[in-house]
């Protein structure tokens, strides 16, 4: 009984790493943990295993879960002070079509009222969209209107999502952005 439970343990294992769907491999940790916990028991350990059942089954699907909720948003701060991301306009028709590509939700948000800044980190926003003070440089320069004003899509260099924006925007003959990598520090979070 312990070699087939053993032999389920692995099969399950074999479906986490092979998962396409983020919540189904939360849901197979969960079944792992539970199984986990009742091979403990059976080897006579159940003070581990009702600790493999709490943490394992419970709290650390909770924490994934909101995690991968957080994750749904891609939250842009549009600092261009003109129509440049509103619904409809080409940056936001960009972004839309981005965002749909990699199953997120753009938040776009004008300006944070000073009564609800402290709701956002820095860590919180994802992209921050300017117009760009000069029109030539040494970055990379995309189109992204066609006109003269251009934009700035500053995003963390860390960020795979800012990452595979800029390589769309590499791909995208029609964009006019200059893309600027913002390098991370030290936060107090």
């Amino acid at each position: 009984m312990r070699i087939a439970f053993l032999s389920f343990l692995l099969v399950i294992v074999l479906a986490i790493i092979f998962s396409k769907s983020i919540i189904r491999a939360i849901i197979m940790l969960s079944v792992f943990s539970v199984i986990s916990s009742l091979l403990y028991f059976l080897y006579q350990a159940p003070d581990v295993a009702m600790a493999e059942l709490a943490i394992g089954a419970a709290v650390v699907p909770l924490i994934y879960v909101i995690s991968i909720t957080r994750q749904k948003k891609y939250i842009v701060i549009d600092n261009t002070k003109d129509r440049f991301l509103e619904q409809g306009m080409t940056g936001h028709m960009l972004l839309s079509q981005f965002c749909k590509s990699k199953n997120l939700e753009l938040v776009v948000l004008r300006e944070i009222p000073e009564k609800e800044s402290f709701l956002f980190s820095k860590k919180d926003i994802d992209l921050i969209v300017e117009r760009d003070s000069f029109l030539s440089g040494t970055s990379i320069s995309y189109q992204v209107k066609p006109c003269d004003r251009r934009y700035v899509f500053k995003g963390s260099q860390s960020s795979y999502i800012f990452n595979d924006l800029k390589q769309q925007l590499l791909k995208s003959p029609c964009a006019y952005a200059r893309i600027e990598s913002i390098e991370e520090g030290e936060t107090d979070d």
